[in-house]
């Protein structure tokens, strides 16, 4: 028997009271729960949107840096009479590498010219450089004097500026021995390329680009950054020829059918003609892009450490937007 102990003045209680309270208690907090939930999804979803925005800038910014880089390619090294060279062509009296920060010995030409050739710094070394015949009239000096080579320009971001004052002796695009550039650079080929910084010769194939601004029209704050380095192949032997002529009387022939490698320190595996992997040689595919989006690096090999087949160049570049700091590179 239920009894309810009130007074009489009082109405008799119901036990199912408080039942619709608690009712609509347990909704309020469902609807809550589904509240906070929706606004998660939205604030991921808003991130999630946001980060592929970026991506998608810093990756168009990369396809122009590409643009960019084939463009001076064309325009400074298109011409047959054109010669490209790498920064590190500088070097002493009798021909030797320069040390890291030292002044050219072999700046002066045949005839007393200036050859633009600079100093060297770790993450400039590798810096592609076009020179000219300067003499207007080619066809017929050669037959006289012998050319006296003209700098044109590096194959770098930003030195098509006029007055941009981008050259290899810079201390601004130098790698220091930790690995790390000035904020208005960027390294392109790193650690994980070519060795850790801690290694003298390997911080010298270290490769730094100026990096250029992307102003947003109508300001003049950046909203984003880019830079690019073309390599210069023509300096780099090829790893996957085989040799596949015989005949002397074939022209072909008379190239050299292959490098040797199995000669050099660290490639005596290296398969010679009578080895059945020789003919697998040119399946081989020396170029290993590390294709790295959004604020990553657009990287292609480094010198040294990886062999390019035989282009004259290979374009590397790279984006990333501003402020955030573009991070180093790594495989």
């Amino acid at each position: 028997m239920n009894t309810c102990h009130q007074p009489a003045t009082v109405i008799p209680c119901d036990p199912k009271q408080g039942f619709a309270l608690v009712i609509t208690l347990s909704l309020m907090i469902l609807l809550t729960v589904i509240a906070i939930g929706l606004l998660s999804l939205s604030s991921v979803s808003l991130r999630a949107s946001n980060q592929s925005q970026a991506m998608q800038i810093a990756q168009a910014n990369a396809r122009m840096a590409l643009l960019l880089a084939i463009g001076d390619l064309q325009k400074h090294a298109g011409q047959d009479q054109r010669v490209t060279a790498i920064a590190d062509i500088a070097g002493t009296a009798d021909g030797q590498s320069l040390a890291t920060g030292t002044d050219p010995t072999n700046n002066t030409s045949i005839n007393s010219l200036p050859k633009g050739l600079t100093r060297v710094l770790a993450g400039t070394r590798y810096w592609t450089g076009i020179w000219k015949n300067p003499d207007t009239t080619p066809g017929v000096s050669i037959y006289s004097k012998t050319p006296s080579p003209s700098f044109v320009n590096w194959l770098v971001s930003g030195s098509s500026t006029v007055g941009s004052g981008i050259l290899p002796s810079n201390p601004i695009y130098a790698v220091n021995s930790a690995g790390g550039v000035n904020t208005k650079a960027v390294v392109l080929v790193g650690k994980n390329s070519v060795g850790s910084a801690s290694d003298p010769e390997s911080l010298k194939r270290y490769v730094a680009a100026p990096l250029v601004n992307v102003v947003a029209k109508g300001s003049t704050k950046p909203v984003a950054r880019f830079a690019w380095w073309v390599g210069d192949e023509g300096v780099k032997a090829s790893i996957n020829r085989e040799k596949t002529f015989e005949d002397k009387s074939n022209y072909a022939a008379l190239a050299a059918q292959r490098r040797g490698w199995e000669t050099v320190a660290g490639f005596s595996s290296y398969p010679p003609p009578t080895a059945g992997a020789h003919a697998a040689l040119p399946k081989i595919n020396p170029l290993f892009p590390a294709i790295r989006s959004g604020h990553r690096l657009f990287q292609r090999p480094s010198p040294g450490k990886q062999f390019p087949s035989n282009h004259s160049t290979a374009p590397t570049f790279s984006s990333s937007r501003v402020p955030r700091e573009i991070p180093p590179l790594s495989a």
